[in-house]
C-alpha cells in the first residue's frame, strides 16, 4: 500500500461523488480566514482554492429577506437574512464546521454553524485554476434570528436545505433562480439525530421529513418536482418519533419510537395505516386469556428496550433492527414483516467462529511501518465487554452500528458496551415463498445466522466501513498509529476464510481517528484529529492510502498473499507542467462512476507530490 505525505486540515476532507477531487480546509492561524483547497485525489495537487471572506456587519432593517447576487463578495448580500443584525462583527472569520460537494460536483458548500452562515462556491469559476478564487462565491446564506443548525444539498444539487434551531422551519433555496428569490418553507419539522429525520426516494423526487404537528408525530412526503408540494402526511402513531428510514426500493418506510418502548412501524407510502407493527398486537385468544390484564401486556413476548438503529438490506425486503438490549432482529416482508431471525448479544464466541485478535505490541515489534497479521483465537473465546453505568444516561449499551456490505451478504454490527469488538454476520438469502400444500405444516423458523467473524481490538473502535465495491473487505481504526483491514477473500491452507491485518502508518505521530473510502474504492482517506481534541493545535492532518496491485498478478492470488509493498510518497519540488482540461469522455476512461459535471484542470501549485510506483493503479 502507498501512503501520501501528511497534509493539514481542520476538518476531515471529503471526496467528490466521482472520486476525482478531494476538498480540505486550511488556515495559517486562528485569526486568519480559512481556505478550502480542492485537490486532485490521486496526486493531491491543489487545482483550486476558495477563501472564506470576513462577513461585513449587517444593517438591514427590512423584514423581507434579501437575495444573494453573483459577483464580487464585497457587494454580495446574503441569500436569507432576517431583520436582526448579524453577529458577524466579530474580529475572527467564520469557522467552517462542514463541507460537502454537490451531487454533480459543480459546487461546494461550506457551512459555519457558530455563525449560522453558509457559502456556496462554484468549481472552475471566475478565478484562475490553481490560484485563490474569491470571485467564485455563488451564494451566501445567513440564518438570521432563527439560526441555522444544519445545511445540506438536495439530491439534484441545485437546491440547499437549511434547518433552523428548535425545529421552527426548513428552508429550501433554489440556486437555479437568477435572482435567488425563490424559496420554499416547511414548518414544524422534528429535530432528530443527524440523518434520522429525513430521507429521499431513490429517484430523488420525493422527500420524506419527520414532523410534529399539534403534539403528534407524522412524516410529511413532498414532491420536489412540484414546488415541494405536500403530497401526503402520514401519522406515525408514536409517542416520540426517533427516526425514519426508507427501503432502497422505495416500497416501505420504517419509523421507530423512543428508547423506553420497543415500537417500530413498517408503512407502505403513502398509506395512513401501518402495514405492520413490531411488536405485533396479541391475538384474540391471547387477549381472552389475559382478561383484565390485557392492557398491561405483561404476558406478551419480551421485546426488551427500544430501537436504537436500523439498516435496510440492499434488496429492500429485509430490515435489521438493532435494539438497546443488544439484540438484532431481522424482519422479512414474507410473511408480513415478521421477525425471522434474532441475533443475541454475544459474550462467548461459540465453537466454529473465526475470532481474530489484534496483537498487543505489533507496532513496537514492526517498528510501526510493517504489516502484521492478527492472532487467530481458538473457540470458544471470551469477548470483552463493559457493564453500563445506570447512573449516567443514556446507558452505554445496545447496538450502536449496523451496516450491510454493498451486495448484502454480510451484516456488520457493533455493541457500545463492547467497544473494541466488531461482529460480521453472514446474511442468508431471502426465503422462498411457501407453497399452498405446506400451509398445514409450516416449516420451523430458520436458525439465527452464525457470527462467523469477530475482530477484537486492543483499543475502542472509532471508525469502520466496508469497501464500496469489494463485499469482502473492510477497514477500521482505533485512534492509534495504525490501520486495520479484514479481507474475506483470503483462504489459508486449512480452508479458513478471511484474514485480518494491522498496517502501520509510516508517519509518527499519526493517530487514525476516522477513515473514509473514496466512492469508487480507489483510495482510503485517513484523518488524525487527536491534536484538535487535545487543543494543542487548530489543525488536524490527513493522508491518503492507495492499494497497489501488479498488472500481471492475479487479483485473487494477491488477496491470498495479503497486502504487501508499502512505500511513502515523497514530496517533490514544485513542477512547471500545467494540467490540461480534459473532456468528460477522456476523464471517464481513467475514473469510472465520475459525477456528472465535475470540473477538471488547474495549475500545479506549491507542495507538489510525485507519486511512488503505483503500478496497476488506475487514477
Amino acid at each position: 500500500m502507498d501512503f501520501t505525505e501528511l497534509y493539514p486540515s481542520s476538518l476531515p476532507p471529503v471526496f467528490s461523488p466521482g472520486s476525482t477531487f478531494l476538498a480540505s480546509t486550511f488556515s495559517s492561524s486562528p485569526s486568519s480566514p480559512q481556505t478550502i483547497l480542492i485537490r486532485h485525489s490521486t496526486t493531491l495537487q491543489t487545482v483550486q482554492s476558495f477563501r472564506i471572506p470576513f462577513l461585513p456587519p449587517s444593517h438591514s432593517s427590512s423584514p423581507s429577506p434579501s437575495a444573494s447576487l453573483s459577483g464580487s463578495s464585497r457587494n454580495r448580500r446574503p441569500l436569507d437574512q432576517s431583520s436582526a443584525p448579524s453577529s458577524s462583527t466579530s474580529a475572527f472569520p467564520p469557522e467552517i464546521t462542514h463541507i460537502a460537494f454537490s451531487p454533480d460536483s459543480a459546487r461546494i458548500l461550506a457551512f459555519c454553524s457558530k455563525r449560522s452562515v453558509a457559502f456556496v462556491f462554484t468549481l472552475g469559476g471566475v478565478g484562475e485554476l490553481g490560484g485563490e478564487d474569491d470571485e467564485a462565491v455563488e451564494a451566501v446564506l445567513e440564518g438570521g434570528v432563527e439560526g441555522l443548525v444544519r445545511v445540506e444539498w438536495s439530491r439534484t444539487g441545485n437546491r440547499l436545505l437549511g434547518w433552523s434551531e428548535l425545529g421552527l422551519r426548513l428552508t429550501i433555496w433554489d440556486l437555479d433562480d437568477p435572482i435567488r428569490d425563490r424559496r420554499f418553507f416547511i414548518q414544524n419539522f422534528k429535530p432528530l439525530p443527524s440523518g434520522n429525520g429525513h430521507t429521499w426516494s431513490s429517484d430523488h423526487r420525493f422527500f420524506y421529513l419527520a414532523e410534529r404537528h399539534l403534539s403528534k408525530d407524522s412524516v410529511g412526503i413532498y414532491d420536489t418536482l412540484d414546488s415541494w408540494k405536500l403530497v401526503h402526511r402520514v401519522p406515525t402513531h408514536t409517542v416520540s418519533l426517533q427516526g425514519i428510514s426508507l427501503s432502497p426500493n422505495n416500497t416501505h418506510l420504517a419509523v421507530w419510537d423512543h428508547s423506553l418502548e420497543f415500537k417500530l412501524h413498517i408503512l407502505l407510502p403513502p398509506l395512513t395505516k401501518p402495514l405492520h407493527t413490531l411488536p405485533p398486537p396479541p391475538s384474540q385468544a391471547k387477549l381472552e386469556s389475559l382478561g383484565d390484564d390485557a392492557e398491561g401486556g405483561e404476558e406478551w413476548d419480551d421485546t426488551g428496550l427500544g430501537v436504537r438503529c436500523v439498516a435496510w438490506h440492499p434488496d429492500g425486503v429485509r430490515l435489521a433492527v438493532g435494539g438497546w438490549d443488544g439484540k438484532i432482529r431481522i424482519l422479512n416482508d414474507h410473511p408480513s414483516w415478521t421477525v425471522t431471525n434474532t441475533i443475541l448479544p454475544m459474550r462467548l464466541a461459540p465453537a466454529g467462529t473465526s475470532v481474530w485478535k489484534e496483537p498487543s505490541d505489533w507496532a513496537g515489534e514492526s517498528g510501526g511501518t510493517g504489516i502484521v497479521q492478527y492472532h487467530s483465537i481458538s473457540t470458544p473465546a471470551t469477548i470483552p465487554f463493559l457493564r453500563p453505568d445506570p447512573k449516567r444516561p443514556p446507558p452505554k449499551m445496545g447496538v450502536c452500528h449496523l451496516e450491510f456490505n454493498f451486495d448484502g451478504t454480510i451484516l456488520m454490527s457493533r455493541q457500545e458496551n463492547s467497544p473494541s469488538s466488531l461482529f460480521l454476520h453472514p446474511f442468508p438469502s431471502p426465503p422462498t415463498a411457501t407453497s399452498t400444500s405446506s400451509l398445514s405444516n409450516p416449516p420451523s423458523p430458520p436458525p439465527p445466522p452464525p457470527t462467523t467473524t469477530i475482530l477484537i481490538q486492543t483499543y475502542p473502535i472509532t471508525s469502520a466501513s466496508f469497501h464500496p465495491s469489494n463485499p469482502k473487505k473492510l477497514a477500521l481504526s482505533t485512534g492509534q498509529n495504525g490501520l486495520f483491514m479484514w479481507n474475506g477473500d483470503w483462504v489459508d491452507d486449512d480452508g479458513k476464510e478471511g484474514v485480518a491485518e494491522c498496517i502501520g502508518v509510516p508517519s509518527n505521530p499519526f493517530l487514525v481517528s476516522s477513515l473514509t473510502w473514496s466512492p469508487t474504492g480507489s483510495g482510503l482517506l485517513l484523518f488524525d484529529a487527536s491534536q484538535l481534541r487535545a487543543k494543542t493545535s487548530y489543525e488536524g492532518q490527513f493522508a491518503l492510502v492507495f492499494e497497489v496491485l501488479d498488472d500481471d498478478s492475479d487479483p485473487d492470488q494477491a488477496n491470498k498473499e495479503g497486502m504487501a509493498g508499502m512505500s511513502l510518497i515523497q514530496e517533490g519540488d514544485e513542477g512547471d507542467e500545467d494540467w490540461s482540461v480534459r473532456s468528460e469522455e477522456e476523464e471517464s476512461e481513467g475514473s469510472e462512476g465520475e459525477g456528472e459535471g465535475e470540473r477538471r484542470g488547474g495549475k500545479q501549485g506549491q507542495g507538489e507530490l510525485r507519486l511512488a510506483d503505483l503500478t496497476g493503479f488506475s487514477a
